[in-house]
């Protein structure tokens, strides 16, 4: 498959990169619990 058609889009990409950090789905490892949020805009 090529590159620019599997990522197409930026939410391609994260959900890509998501499923292979957290395969079995998000748990955090500080609480151990499943619901994550998502920051839309980080101040550098």
């Amino acid at each position: 498959m090529d590159f620019q058609t599997r990522f197409a889009t930026e939410d391609d990409c994260r959900e890509y990169l998501f499923d292979c950090r957290w395969p079995d789905g998000f748990i955090c490892p500080g609480c151990g619990g499943r619901s994550a949020g998502q920051a839309t805009r980080r101040n550098l």
